[in-house]
């Protein structure tokens, strides 16, 4: 381990691999780093170089100074911009945005862990792959995306993005059917009780979600 402190020697690497190298690092204010073309560096058998020949990575500590900055000119590329402030960024009319798809995904991971340290029992899906396919056939994920992720995301069945070779693009999408995950936990034993939750063995369809 090592100082974090801007004072330390071995914050300020002079080496630098691949496409670029390394010439500068400003500490003040909002700090920038800049980045010069590695001459000695060539893109794989078409031997080619960065188009650019000077890059510099400024550092806004708050959201709202990037943004700022973009709307003033001040930056040719911002990454990784919230949805809530993209509307503003459009309106300036002096920008062009611009989403592609990331390798990132969201999922609802199962706690396998028996006993449930919380509950002092096996979790309920335990031995139950009919609860588990009636809970993905309850859940309409494409509603999800419309409205936490303003339509910009793809349901996912896998945790391998579709653009990557390892995807396999026979898998059975799954669906949002209500109706067919109330009739398998019917046959399931999964019986409604008078407040709606249903219940077998003497244990609640009730769980926590924490995100």
């Amino acid at each position: 381990m090592h100082s974090t402190s801007s004072s330390s020697p071995l914050s300020f690497p002079s080496i630098a691999c691949a496409t670029w190298r390394w010439t500068g690092w400003r500490t003040t204010d909002s700090g920038h780093i800049t980045l010069i073309r590695n001459e000695r560096w060539s893109a794989g058998r078409g031997g080619l170089r960065p188009h650019l020949d000077r890059v510099t990575l400024k550092i806004y500590p708050e959201l709202g100074q990037l943004l700022e900055a973009a709307q003033a000119g001040k930056v040719d590329l911002a990454v990784e911009i919230p949805d809530g402030a993209l509307a503003g960024l459009k309106s300036t009319g002096k920008l062009e945005l611009r989403s592609r798809a990331s390798l990132a995904y969201e999922q609802v991971t199962f706690n396998q862990a028996d006993p449930d340290p919380l509950t002092g029992q096996a979790p309920l899906w335990k031995g139950d792959p009919a609860l588990l396919q009636a809970l993905r056939l309850a859940v309409d994920r494409q509603a999800l995306v419309q409205n936490l992720l303003g339509g910009k995301a793809a349901v996912a069945d896998s945790p391998i993005p579709s653009a990557l070779t390892g995807y396999h693009q026979a898998v059975a999408p799954s669906v949002y059917d209500p109706a067919r995950a109330a009739a398998l936990l019917e046959q399931d034993g999964w019986r409604a009780g008078a407040d709606g939750v249903r219940a077998k063995g003497g244990r609640r369809l009730s769980f926590s979600l924490s995100t």
